[in-house]
């Protein structure tokens, strides 16, 4: 009888190929949704906060705008750390920063070191440098910590379906593991309520800080690549990011021409341009006192030159 041929012995089992990568998927899903869980805790906690720690508007709105900022600029080099990394690795370090920043929330107040410069939205100038103390200081830093390591998630992400998946399916996959997005937005409202009237606001930050721990065992110990050859049956899956998936995903049709070899660059750039800037103006809002409320538009008593933070969970 004659041998099996190389092809043969090397081809997997027709019944288990592409479906492991839907496990990929699954914790890609996990990963979003414990990403938005996280960003949105301090949004539901902030009048606790508020009246605990005697905070202003303003206050609040400089805890926020750190964030903004830090995950501005997180998206400017995280992309070239997970080429450099690859994805398994850089994620894996991207949600063990984001963890540690969400649960070192719950130290915040503590905080005593020296003031901390910080960028602030002002409705004459733009922006102004403003130093930061106290509580204030302490949940700036949290949040800005937070803002680097979250900045990993989608550069990442993107990265792994391109890995796992062929062609045909990146566009599901993408769908799928961006919902998390939408499930993270409607899972902190139920559970970080009930953690904090049960034991107070510091465990809702280290309760939620610590899924992302959950979320790493399981992370590295099924995305291992050598599942990519004997799971997944197709090569084509194997090759690097290329810049017109990754760019089709954010909208960027122009800069999808420009060359693969670019890869995760362009993830960051056009995810920094659609988002930041947008992102960054919605937290902030020109608001009127109330007694100027019903006036004539355009009339001097009518405006207020100062800004109010928008009482809506980060998103």
């Amino acid at each position: 009888m004659a041998n099996p041929t190389p092809d043969r012995l090397e081809s997997p089992p027709a019944a288990p190929v592409g479906r492991y990568r839907w496990v990929v998927c699954g914790l890609l899903f996990l990963a979003t949704t414990i990403n938005y869980i996280d960003r949105q805790v301090i949004s539901l906690l902030k009048p606790t906060l508020s009246a605990e720690y005697n905070w202003t508007e303003t206050d609040y709105s400089y805890i926020i705008f750190n964030f903004t900022l830090a995950y501005a600029i997180g998206l400017v080099v995280v992309g070239r750390v997970i080429d450099k990394l690859g994805t398994k690795l850089g994620y894996a370090l991207a949600i063990i920063f984001w963890s540690i920043a969400a649960m070192a929330h719950a130290l915040a107040p503590s905080y005593g070191g020296p003031l901390i410069p910080s960028l602030a939205l002002d409705s004459k100038t733009g922006f102004t440098f403003v130093t930061l103390a106290g509580a204030v200081a302490g949940f700036s830093l949290a949040r800005f910590g937070l803002g680097l390591g979250e900045a990993g998630n989608f550069p990442a992400s993107i990265k792994a379906v391109a890995e796992w998946f062929p062609k045909r399916e990146r566009a599901l996959a993408t769908g799928v593991f961006n919902s998390g997005t939408n499930v993270g937005a409607l899972v902190a409202p139920l559970v970080v309520p009930w953690v904090t009237i049960n034991w107070g606001w510091r465990w809702a930050f280290l309760i939620t800080g610590a899924l992302g721990f959950l979320w790493l065992a399981l992370w590295w110990w099924r995305s291992d690549a050598t599942f990519h050859s004997t799971r997944t049956g197709s090569h084509q899956i194997l090759k690097p990011v290329p810049v017109g998936f990754a760019l089709a995903c954010l909208g960027g049709s122009r800069l999808a021409r420009a060359g693969d070899h670019l890869e995760l660059r362009a993830v960051e750039l056009a995810q920094l341009g659609r988002c930041r800037v947008g992102r960054t103006l919605r937290f902030v809002r020109p608001f009127h006192r109330s007694r100027d409320l019903g006036r004539v538009r355009g009339s001097p008593r009518a405006r207020d030159d100062r800004w109010d933070t928008w009482q809506s969970a980060e998103v």
